[in-house]
């Protein structure tokens, strides 16, 4: 066991054996083997890095030192000796002429290679000459190309889940598992690098419905292989389907009056929190419980059409907004006018003698009179149709006339006609 000068602690030691295997550098960033008594096509990769944890400042990159030495002591070809280490603190790769040695570790090592003593700094990669002493008989090395084997295990194609639950795989290789990826919906959700295969998953993040899972084990060469397919579908996750709803009651075009009971169908997949009823565009009431059912004064809207219709909303806050329906108001407020005009006199027409004023009126609830206006007097009311109102022109003076009539209606809503202007010649 050897001491240095500068470092008068104990180091341990790593005793190495060339063993009668023979391996082979097969590229500038990879080094594989075959062992005697391996079948035909099976190698295995060599793992050449040092660790990636240095307390007091900084991290040795991984690969960089080992890489770099292999590539300028080790040429792709060269024949290698397998060695057996005491300790699995140290990698070694031994040609025929050179020995390469890895100080995995943070901590100093002697090394005992052939009965010599060689000391390592914490993460050291060092190259010394050793003269072959053993002639094994030459394998040829070549890549690993086998992909791993993958499969999904424990679930079923169609199962039914929801809350958490543990998705498992089942994966080999010939050279060695390095990590196992799970993908739900194509997506990578977690990795494994330790059997058993195994990550916890909270189904209830998802949406309902139908998704998919699948794995993707790498092997330590890099070779990739994806499991089958799992087709599964969540209940009780995230709620994206909004209730449906339609209104029963006014039915489209319906004539109402008075108190009525607005009346609509709701339901979700989960459930319907409440219903809102919208009449002309403003929300008047709500309805948190079935059968949804409100009752509302029509006389507090004037006559005439009105649009109703409801908004549903479940607890997940998915809303549905139904079509609208229109209805009919009378005996409401009114607040329309009646319409009327005179009918058999046009302006400039040239009168004598006894003549007739006709006019027509109407009104969409209730006519109450029609007043006939000559000159801007009220000369006649009739309440009732036709409305018409004799005069003779001898009570007038020669020359022109104006003629007016005023509908009133039930609600006393005014309109006053068109004025006709006539001349009088008796």
């Amino acid at each position: 066991m050897d001491l240095r000068e500068s470092d008068q602690k104990m180091k341990p030691i790593v005793l190495l054996l060339l063993a009668a295997a023979v391996i082979s550098v097969i590229g500038s960033t990879g080094v594989a083997y075959a062992a005697e008594g391996d079948a035909a096509g099976k190698y295995h990769p060599l793992a050449l890095t040092t660790g990636t944890d240095k307390p007091g400042g900084g991290k040795p990159t991984e690969y960089y030192d080992t890489q770099k030495a292999v590539n300028n002591h080790f040429s792709k070809g060269t024949q290698l000796y397998s060695v057996d280490t005491s300790s699995d603190s140290v990698n070694v790769l031994a040609a025929k002429n050179k020995t390469m040695l890895v100080n995995k570790t943070q901590s100093d090592l002697t090394v005992v290679l052939e009965g010599t003593s060689y000391n390592l700094d914490d993460y050291e990669v060092r190259v010394i000459d050793t003269p072959a002493s053993k002639s094994p008989k030459i394998v040829e090395a070549k890549p690993d190309a086998n992909a791993p084997k993958v499969s999904i295990i424990g679930l079923n194609n169609g199962a039914t889940l929801n809350g958490k639950v543990q998705f498992r795989a089942d994966a080999t290789d010939d050279a060695g598992v390095a990590k196992v990826e799970f993908f739900v919906d194509d997506e990578n959700k977690h990795t494994d690098t330790t059997k058993p295969y195994v990550r916890t998953h909270d189904v209830s993040t998802l949406i309902d419905g139908s998704h998919t899972l699948y794995a993707v084990a790498t092997d330590t060469s890099g070779n990739k292989k994806q499991s089958e397919t799992v087709q599964f579908t969540v209940v009780d996750g995230i709620d994206v389907t909004a209730p449906s709803a339609k209104v029963t009651f006014p039915t489209n075009g319906r004539a109402v009056i008075g108190n009525i009971r607005l009346r609509a169908d709701a339901s979700d997949n989960r459930r319907v929190a409440k219903v809102d009823f919208y009449i002309d565009g403003e929300i008047k009431h709500t309805d948190t419980t079935s059968p949804y059912v409100r009752q509302h004064d029509t006389s507090t809207l004037t006559n005439g059409h009105h649009t109703v219709y409801v908004v549903a909303t479940d607890d997940s806050g998915n809303i549905i907004k139904t079509a609208k329906k229109y209805f009919v108001v009378s005996g409401g407020i009114d607040e329309t006018p009646p319409e009327t005009r005179i009918t058999n006199l046009k302006n400039g027409s040239v009168v004598s003698g006894n003549i007739q004023f006709k006019a027509t009126a109407s009104d969409d609830v209730s006519l109450a009179k029609v007043q006939f206006f000559l000159d801007g007097k009220d000369t006649h009311t009739d309440r009732t149709s036709p409305f018409v109102r004799s005069h003779s022109t001898k009570e007038l003076s020669n020359g022109k006339h104006t003629l007016y009539t005023v509908a009133t209606d039930t609600s006393g809503n005014k309109t006053k006609s068109a004025s006709v202007t006539f001349t009088v010649r008796n």
